[in-house]
């Protein structure tokens, strides 16, 4: 099918088990894994933002056949900060596993800073096809005396189609 070009999709996460949903989510509903008989298959890029990074820039994901992996703690690390480290690796690990294991091209960011303005300008400045943030379902009133949700922020101001995954209940 010519014409055709892959999807580039993002995926904004935090550090907890309602964004390892909406990744889930979207690798189930959205994305067209690479196999043998399929012409094109979309890439995702995971996003992951932290208010305030104790590691470095991380850059993670395929490139080729070779993996591509860093997540690196400063010198001096106090307890909260390492816990937060760990954390932050085994949420990376199992995204990690999710992709590989279900043939997904992939490739994982980390930005620092203000969650809906740092999700914005990564969706622009990659030119996704799709944005997917997950929503925290907080309700009128907690929205009234907030400074404003997530994904009402992104649906707003980025340049891309923005999808929201409702958290699941059980």
């Amino acid at each position: 099918m010519e014409g055709e070009r892959r999807r580039k999709i993002m995926v904004a996460l935090e550090y907890n088990e309602e964004s390892i949903h909406s990744l889930e989510w979207v690798m189930t509903y959205l994305i067209i894994p690479a196999s043998l008989d399929s012409v094109v298959s979309d890439h995702l890029v995971i996003l992951f933002i932290t208010p305030k990074a104790p590691w470095t820039a991380t850059i993670i994901g395929k490139v080729g056949n070779s993996l591509v992996t860093s997540l690196q703690q400063p010198l001096m690390s106090d307890g909260p900060e390492q816990k937060q480290i760990q954390m932050a690796r085994g949420v990376v690990e199992r995204v990690r596993n999710m992709c590989e294991k279900n043939n997904i091209s992939y490739e994982m960011k980390a930005m620092a800073g203000e969650a809906k303005a740092e999700i914005c300008k990564a969706a622009n400045a990659l030119g996704v096809d799709l944005l997917a943030v997950g929503d925290h379902e907080y309700g009128g009133g907690k929205r009234l005396f907030s400074t404003g949700c997530v994904a009402d922020y992104c649906l707003q101001y980025a340049k891309c189609p923005v999808m929201v995954v409702k958290r699941r209940h059980y």
